[in-house]
């Protein structure tokens, strides 16, 4: 198990690493906009598009991270008033159930990519791309943040959890 979480915890510290790196780049991308329209005087057109697109992969690149450290926004107070043995139990069904939804978003947001890149759907937008490049980091993060709930449903223990 420990191999396991440590190429867990490899793809997700890397994806975060991505995601760190598009945070840059998205402030690159406003410092830019600034200077363009109060410096130069010629805004960019397709800066707004880009930092929405950027802005959506960045947070999908950081989910497996945040959900592997056990960060992720959760209302724990019925389980906390629960014992211990019970607490535990109904942890693994709660990670049980959010690995089954997220596999429901991984496919749902899968066949959209698929029908797009099918279709050749472009964005609506200045530039327009490919929408399916959009939805990539969201299928990634969704089936990443799947398997991270479905080990901790089985009984998986981290070693921050550890700590």
């Amino acid at each position: 198990m420990r191999f396991y979480f440590r190429i867990e915890e490899g793809v997700a510290k890397g994806l975060a690493n991505l995601s760190a790196l598009l945070l840059a780049t998205l402030v690159t991308l406003f410092v830019l906009e600034i200077f363009m329209r109060y410096a130069v005087g010629s805004p960019t057109k397709w800066s707004n598009d880009a930092v929405g697109f950027v802005m959506t992969a960045m947070i999908f690149l950081a989910l497996p991270e945040v959900t592997r450290r056990g960060q992720h926004i959760a209302i724990t107070f019925i389980i906390e008033l629960l014992g211990e043995r019970a607490a535990r139990v109904w942890s693994r069904i709660i990670a049980l159930i959010s690995s089954l939804v997220s596999f429901g978003l991984f496919w749902i947001v899968s066949t959209t990519i698929i029908k797009q890149f099918n279709g050749g759907i472009l964005t609506n937008t200045v530039i327009q791309i490919p929408k399916w490049i959009l939805l990539t980091p969201i299928a990634s993060g969704f089936i990443f943040v799947a398997i991270i709930f479905l080990t901790t449903a089985l009984g998986a223990t981290r070693s921050h959890d550890l700590e």
